[in-house]
């Protein structure tokens, strides 16, 4: 049975009652019993009442006392105890006053009152997750959402946060106490006064119909069938305001803006790009409101391929329900009120499930001259008499009231300049109206027309004359083509030229002690002052921000428009268009009127739709052919930019087209850098733990778990670090390690360390472990990896220089890290040192110590290509991870500053060798000191 809103004026005189004594609290309905994974007590409101009346004292309330009396007679009614509130934020009565704003969220959660998405931001993931079983125990979540809630309980963070509290907030059970389904008389007289003469007629037909609807009991749906020009969104917000008990805010959705079904309802998983649709994000966002969903119609353009939004519209309009592909569960929508405001006759089947179907007629040249007259009277403008006629015959084309307004707020602005006592007439309205309505084709074709080369020029004259013609079945398809013809054409403007300094401002304003920044600059402001800009081609290990780089480029250049692809998502048509719709990169260029701006094309070392082939005349010429146009769309000014993980992967048709331009990354010391200096504080704002602090130590700790140059990984695990503390204040490295103790090997034996191939950086760690047997000849590699075979077997003719012949020792290699993208020959030190100590009899227990580099058949030690050093600050970090405080290594390497940098920070010796054979004296000196020590 669904519970009655508590008011707090109600809540105020039922604790004013108790105090005094006059009246004995009520005891309320008892919640549903919890379900058996969810294990919390609901109680009945008299214990909280009981418990209320027993702790009233003669002394006057203190103010902590107060607030803990009310909200225990608040949750009470609910049936449920403070105490269990308070449990499942993870409080105490002695906080009370703290946890204010999140006793109210959980408060109007329990009521099945309005919540919106700022309300319950401010719960850390364990509360909500307690939040959201306390819920479920009391029965406010729709039984057909329980399961999936449940299961979001256990898992709040990222993605599963902000599903968990739109499930919380849209899957309620709703309280039919709460639906504004009365019709307001005040309302709809302040309405129908607020509306021009020429549409009260229509909206008195609508409004009557809502009356009945709503006396009836069906659930009030309302299309509205309106023309171009008419005032739709004041025609729509009137009939909601008639139908509300309170004053109901109302969500606006345009239609027309939907681009794809997802944008509607809403994106599970596209190319790592996850959102919820507009109705639920509105919802979501504003609590409990209307909705008006605006040019419905354009939904039936849309391709079906990501389903039908057209009939997500429908369910939503006959049953108030919807599911949203995000969200993942079926949410309902507890107003009674949808508006969907489509064009004149083209209702798509939506009059079938809406209870009103309400038509607003297009006006005739009279009712026009008529609201000239109106609104230039209500200005208390001057006017000759023939005035009205000349307006309304050279400069309103729609059928409504758009054009009209526009005209009469330019004469009246006129007017005001002019002197007093002269009145407007018609000679005087060509030159005070610059063009006819904005809508009108010929206004869109004379602002540009200047600019158009001759075969683009015959392109917008035939689709001028065609949108021109009433007769043309056509004309509709005709006037959205030269629209998006005339849009896309560059406005005439160049992209700023910014100097290094500007350029390096910016980056490093979103991208502190990023690697690399003074190449980037260098690269931009060379590709900028080229006549058409160079593409550039970002390279760089995934998580170090190249997005989020180009936005930085967008604000260096004066905030001109920023817009994103990505390369996986794009299919041919996307690119070049189709008969029915634009690509996509026309489509950016439409957006920002021809101005040019910054192109981000993600993720072009991806397997992708359509082939990098595709790009290459964008990237050539600046052009992309459009087969929705039938024209070249000039793309020429804009700067565009590529991104890639991996240049290797990369299509060497874009590589040759493009400066290319390396993004680093951030080195394990700079990662501990950007924690403290941004990180902590602002990941400590966004769970509600101010002044949270972390030791450097701490931080260190974090940053030798990730071998990855981007910061993704590490500022997840940051973030859980810091929800784990809570308010601990100081976070210091022991509680780090209980967090996220690092990985022990898989196996006994000497660690070798391995760079990573290719850009995205990294180490990883192996154990070699070699056994003397008795009749065993050759090498066994465990890992059937054909590159370490190979350096195993150079290892051995290396040894062979020192007369050592280790032929019936087995040698195999355990995956403690993971062997992909791993260089092999890296290991091959650690090789040779473990065939030499087994054949020696000793044991190859190092814990402390780790080996880095290959080994030639001469037995020389050296590095085994020139980028090595590059990843010096990860090899190093990995083997510190692993309770390593020796790295033996190339001498080249030990005395490299960026190794010798790297050690510092992670605190590890760096045991530089020329040879083979020091890397074995100084292995069996460590063994034979191993072995004494353990003796003693």
């Amino acid at each position: 049975m669904a519970k009655t809103p508590v008011d707090d004026a109600i809540i105020v005189e039922h604790i004013a009652k108790l105090l005094s004594g006059a009246d004995e609290p009520t005891a309320a309905v008892g919640a549903p019993a919890a379900a058996a994974d969810d294990e919390i007590e609901l109680v009945a409101a008299t214990e909280d009442a009981a418990d209320v009346e027993g702790e009233r004292d003669a002394s006057p309330l203190t103010p902590h006392d107060a607030a803990v009396n009310a909200w225990s007679a608040r949750f009470g009614v609910l049936g449920v105890k403070l105490s269990v509130a308070l449990s499942a934020l993870c409080t105490n009565q002695d906080d009370i006053e703290v946890a204010e704003e999140p006793l109210r969220a959980l408060a109007l959660l329990l009521e099945k009152a309005p919540v919106a998405e700022d309300q319950l931001c401010m719960l850390t993931d364990m509360q909500l997750s307690q939040v959201a079983k306390l819920c479920l125990s009391a029965g406010v979540i729709e039984p057909q959402a329980a399961a999936e809630v449940r299961n979001l309980t256990k898992n709040p963070s990222g993605d599963g946060r902000t599903r968990l509290r739109c499930a919380l907030a849209l899957c309620r059970v709703p309280d039919p106490g709460r639906l504004p389904v009365a019709f307001d008389e005040h309302r709809y007289e302040a309405a129908l006064v607020g509306l021009p003469p020429c549409y009260r007629e229509d909206f008195v037909t609508a409004a009557q119909a809502l009356r009945r609807c709503v006396e009836s009991g069906q659930r009030v749906t309302v299309l509205l069938n309106a023309p171009s020009g008419a005032p739709v969104d004041d025609l729509a917000r009137a009939l909601a305001s008639c139908v509300s008990r309170d004053a109901l805010p109302a969500l606006t959705i345009d239609a027309g803006s939907c681009s794809s079904p997802l944008d509607l309802m809403g994106c599970a998983a596209s190319f790592s790009q996850a959102a919820l649709g507009m109705v639920a994000r509105g919802l979501f966002e504003s609590g409990e409101c209307g909705v008006i969903v605006r040019n419905a119609h354009t939904l039936a353009n849309l391709k079906k391929s990501d389903g039908d939004p057209v009939q997500f519209l429908k369910t939503l309009a006959r049953c108030g329900t919807f599911r949203d592909a995000y969200l993942g569960i079926q949410a309902r929508f507890s107003q009674p009120l949808i508006i969907v405001c489509d064009a004149a006759s083209r209702d798509k089947g939506f009059a079938s499930c809406c209870a009103v179907s309400a038509t607003v007629h297009a006006l005739t040249r009279d009712e026009k001259v008529a609201e000239v007259r109106r609104q230039l009277d209500a200005a208390k403008v001057e006017y000759a008499f023939d005035l009205p006629e000349c307006v309304v015959d050279g400069y309103c084309f729609d059928d409504g009231t758009e054009s009209v307004t526009n005209c009469c707020c330019l004469l009246a602005a006129s007017a005001a300049q002019r002197e007093q006592g002269v009145a407007l007439d018609a000679k005087g309205v060509a030159k005070i109206l610059p063009a006819p309505n904005a809508n009108d084709p010929r206004v869109w074709y004379g602002l540009k027309r200047a600019a158009l080369s001759s075969d683009v020029d015959d392109v917008a004259c035939a689709l001028l004359a065609s949108a021109l013609d009433d007769a043309d079945p056509a004309s509709e398809h005709a006037r959205r083509r030269l629209k998006v013809l005339l849009d896309a054409v560059p406005d005439g403007t160049r992209l700023p030229t910014p100097s290094n300094a500007q350029v390096v401002d910016a980056i490093e304003h979103t991208h502190p002690l990023l690697g690399g920044i003074d190449g980037m600059a260098k690269a931009v402001t060379a590709s900028l002052r080229a006549a058409h800009p160079r593409p550039l081609l970002l390279v760089g290990p995934a998580g170090t921000g190249k997005t989020t780089l180009c936005e930085s480029l967008s604000a260096a250049l004066g905030g001109v428009p920023f817009v994103k692809r990505d390369f996986p998502g794009l299919s041919a048509s996307e690119v070049f268009g189709s008969r029915t719709a634009p690509g996509q990169l026309t489509e950016a260029a439409a957006a920002h009127a021809g101005a040019p701006g910054v192109l981000l094309i993600d993720e072009v070392d991806k397997p992708g739709c359509c082939d990098a082939t595709a790009l290459l005349s964008l990237l050539d010429e600046g052009r992309v052919a459009d087969s929705f146009l039938n024209v070249l769309v000039d793309l020429s000014r804009w700067l565009v930019v590529l991104t890639a993980n991996d240049l290797d992967k990369v299509s060497p048709y874009l590589v040759d087209r493009c400066t290319i331009v390396s993004v680093p990354g951030y080195t394990p010391e700079a990662k501990v850098g950007v924690a403290k200096a941004v990180l902590v504080k602002r990941l400590g704002e966004k769970l509600g733990l101010a002044g949270a602090e972390v030791s450097d130590d701490a931080l260190r700790h974090l940053t030798q778990l990730d071998d990855a140059a981007g910061l993704r990984g590490f500022e997840k695990r940051l973030e859980q670090l810091l929800a784990y503390a809570g308010e601990g204040g100081r976070i210091d490295v022991q509680q780090t390690r209980e967090l996220f103790p690092a990985r022990p090997a898989a196996t006994s034996g000497i660690r070798v360390v391995m760079s990573r191939g290719g850009a995205a950086g990294g180490a990883a760690l192996q154990c070699v472990g070699a056994v003397s047997s008795e009749g065993a000849s050759g090498v066994s590699c465990l890992s059937d990896a054909p590159a370490v075979e190979r350096g195993i077997t150079l290892v051995q003719v290396a040894l062979a220089q020192l007369r050592v012949f280790p032929k019936a020792v087995q040698l195999f290699l355990a995956e403690a890290d993971d062997l992909q993208g791993c260089r092999c020959p890296d290991a091959m030190l650690g090789f040779g040192v473990a065939l030499v100590l087994a054949d020696a009899g000793l044991s190859a227990e190092l814990e402390r110590t780790a080996f880095f580099g290959a080994t030639r058949p001469s037995g020389e030690v050296a590095l085994d290509s020139s980028d090595v050093l590059e990843k010096a600050p990860f090899i190093v970090a990995r083997a510190a991870a692993y309770g390593c405080d020796a790295l033996v290594c190339p001498v080249s390497f030990a005395t490299a500053p960026e190794a010798k940098r790297a050690a510092e920070h992670a605190r590890v010796d760096l045991i530089g060798v020329a040879r083979l054979e020091q890397a074995i004296e100084f292995a069996k000196d460590a063994v034979q000191l191993h072995e004494l020590v353990m003796t003693l």
